[in-house]
């Protein structure tokens, strides 16, 4: 009982970091000094994720869905306030610019990153875990 809510914590800690780390991308055009930090923690918090998940099968399956949920939610948190208040038109505008930035980065730079920490993570927790 205890291990689950420990999953639980972790995986929920795990999306919000997503989250803040997707909400700065969402802005930022160029590489700078923060987005290499969003690297530095995406690894780290992935690595950690593998480590919690002993078996490939949920680690890989719980990284996907939390990857995807907190992109659309990411998304839809940009998108919402526009749309409510300057106009849809400007929020569809918003959306399309947004959902690049967010989905370039995470098909470049944070997936292939993040797998390779996913495997470390898991390597370790068969190896050196409990």
């Amino acid at each position: 009982m205890l291990k689950i809510k420990k999953q639980i914590i972790f995986v929920m800690l795990y999306f919000f970091i997503n989250i803040y780390i997707f909400f700065h991308q969402a802005f930022i055009r160029t590489f700078n000094q923060r987005e290499a930090y969003n690297i530095l923690i995406s690894i780290f918090s992935t690595f950690m994720f593998g480590t919690l998940f002993q078996k490939i099968k949920y680690a890989l399956l719980s990284f996907i869905g939390i990857l995807f949920l907190t992109a659309f939610l990411t998304i839809y948190i940009v998108r919402l306030p526009i749309d409510i208040f300057i106009s849809s038109l400007s929020a569809d505008i918003a959306t399309i610019y947004i959902a690049k930035n967010i989905f370039t980065f995470m098909f470049f730079i944070y997936v292939p990153l993040s797998f390779v920490s996913l495997f470390i993570g898991l390597y370790f927790s068969q190896y050196f875990g409990e």
